[in-house]
C-alpha cells in the first residue's frame, strides 16, 4: 500500500508540472522504490552485504547508464531542464537521491568490513552529488560525511599549507550550499 501511495503522489505531480514528462514520472517513481524496498527487506545474513554494495554504487551506475544511453537521445547526460546539474540516467534530483543512499550504504560497509575502498567510494560518491547542483542531496551527503570531514581538518591543522589547502576546498562546497 506504501508503494501505491508513493505511486500515486509521483503520479500526481507528474500531471501538473508543464516540465516533468511520463519518463520522469517512471524514473522518479523506480528510483524512490529502488532505495526504499532495498531498505525494507530483511535480508539473511550471508547476503546483508550484497544489497548494500549494489546501493553503494547505483550513483555511479545511473551515471554509466545515462552515458550509454546519451547517443540515442533518450537521455541528456545533465539535467533535463535547465542543464546544469548532472543527472546521469534520471534527473538530477533522482542522481542526488541516488548519492545520499550510496553514502549511507558505503559508511555501512565501511563499519563492518573496514575495507578502505568504501570510504574512498564514499568521496567519490560526494563529489558525483556535488555536480547534480541539488541542495538537498550536498547537505544530507555533507552531514553523512561531516564526522569524516572533521578528522580531515584536526589532520590537516597539525600542518600549515595543508590547512589552508583544506579551508580552501571546502569554499566551493560552501557556495553551492549557500
Amino acid at each position: 500500500s506504501i508503494i501505491l501511495l508513493f505511486f500515486i503522489i509521483v503520479l500526481f505531480n507528474s500531471k501538473f508540472s508543464t516540465y516533468y514528462t511520463f519518463y520522469d514520472m517512471i524514473s522518479s517513481f523506480l528510483s524512490l522504490m529502488i532505495g526504499l524496498l532495498c531498505y525494507s527487506v530483511n535480508w539473511p545474513g550471508s547476503y546483508q552485504l550484497k544489497p548494500l554494495k549494489f546501493l553503494s554504487l547505483m550513483p555511479i551506475i545511473s551515471i554509466i547508464l545515462g552515458l550509454i544511453f546519451l547517443p540515442t537521445g533518450l537521455v541528456p547526460l545533465f539535467s533535463r531542464y535547465d542543464g546544469s546539474g548532472l543527472g546521469g540516467i534520471s534527473l538530477a534530483t533522482n542522481l542526488s537521491f541516488f548519492c545520499v543512499v550510496g553514502i549511507m550504504s558505503s559508511t555501512a560497509l565501511f563499519k563492518e568490513t573496514k575495507e578502505k575502498k568504501y570510504r574512498i567510494l564514499s568521496y567519490v560518491t560526494f563529489f558525483i552529488v556535488l555536480m547534480t547542483l541539488t541542495r538537498g542531496g550536498i547537505i544530507a551527503c555533507t552531514i553523512l560525511l561531516a564526522p569524516d570531514f572533521y578528522n580531515w581538518l584536526k589532520e590537516s591543522s597539525k600542518n600549515q599549507s595543508k590547512f589552508i589547502f583544506s579551508i580552501i576546498s571546502f569554499i566551493p562546497i560552501a557556495t553551492i550550499i549557500g
